[in-house]
């Protein structure tokens, strides 16, 4: 049975406060930009629709918005503090703890690679922006488990869950393409769009500033990304299906029901989105749980 180094075991902990951070970090900052997009507002997308329209910024003074902030630079800073604390404590010292130390020096370059893209952050429209800050912040928090849980290197991971965590950055990277592209009431029914969808690949640039009418139907051009969206949301459920089966058949069934759990739960928030149009809870809850499923998923290896 091996043991595992005191020292080790500290930086673990110190791991698991980090991904509690972090996952605090990019809650925090999924209702700074949906808010600012508008989803708050009671006559949403009228309200943020008309400042786009004026070249007006959308008001940031609400008290709740504020106060995310300075939650958010709060539990940010003490993450980059962590991950100094992990490196150093992983390298100073001898045996050096390579995997532990490497995988920290991650985390700090990406928590400075996203303090400069906060920069331009505030009042921002280019859908790239919000993607670059949700899969850094995604990668941020995956570094942090897998630190946590001192696993082996990716190469244990099974093909099949390789697969789904690519196939859920794909659909996280496009469902942040859906919110700050301002197309989530693009589509007007369920399943489908309820009306033609522009297929042209275009309208999936990321750097391309959405320009509107706030009346209805809202924001056409995006339903193609929304659809898109929901389509790749049916792979992702096939593929977390297959991927839960198989481990369940190893005897992991703890990972096996929790990635199966928050798949329901996450279809059931997406459907929300639809029928409740938007609910700013709900979209928050969203990014929460596809968070956390990018975590869960790394949970299934072939050992």
């Amino acid at each position: 049975m091996s043991t595992i180094d005191p020292r080790q075991s500290s930086v673990r902990r110190m791991a698991l406060l980090c991904f509690a951070l972090v996952l605090t970090v990019t809650t925090l900052s999924a209702f700074m930009r949906l808010s600012a997009a508008g989803l708050g507002c009671a006559d949403w997308p009228h309200c943020y629709g008309a400042a786009l329209r004026a070249g007006a910024e959308p008001a940031l003074a609400q008290t709740g918005v504020v106060l995310a902030r300075m939650l958010h630079r709060l539990a940010a800073v003490t993450v980059l503090v962590l991950a100094l604390t992990m490196a150093a404590a992983s390298f100073l010292r001898s045996p050096r703890l390579q995997r532990e130390g490497w995988m920290s020096l991650g985390l700090i370059a990406l928590a400075l690679g996203l303090a400069v893209l906060g920069r331009f952050t505030p009042g921002a429209k280019m859908p790239a922006i919000a993607i670059g800050n949700v899969l850094g912040g995604f990668a941020m928090l995956l570094l942090a488990w897998r630190i946590h849980r001192g696993a082996g290197p990716a190469a244990r991971w099974s093909p099949a869950a390789l697969a789904l965590m690519l196939l859920l950055i794909a659909q996280i990277a496009l469902g942040v393409l859906v919110s700050a592209g301002y197309s989530g009431l693009s589509c007007t029914g369920f399943p489908g769009c309820g009306e033609a969808v522009d297929a042209s690949l275009a309208l999936l640039d990321p750097t391309r500033i959405p320009v509107f009418d706030p009346t209805p139907p809202i924001h056409p051009q995006g339903a193609f990304a929304h659809l898109l969206h929901r389509i790749l949301g049916l792979a992702v459920a096939l593929a977390v299906l297959f991927v839960a089966i198989g481990s369940w058949r190893r005897g992991q069934r703890s990972p096996a029901i929790l990635l199966v759990a928050l798949l329901a739960l996450q279809v059931a928030l997406g459907l929300s989105l639809v029928f409740a149009e938007l609910p700013l809870v709900s979209a928050i809850a969203h990014n929460l749980i596809a968070a956390l499923m990018l975590a869960a998923a790394s949970e299934h290896t072939r050992s």
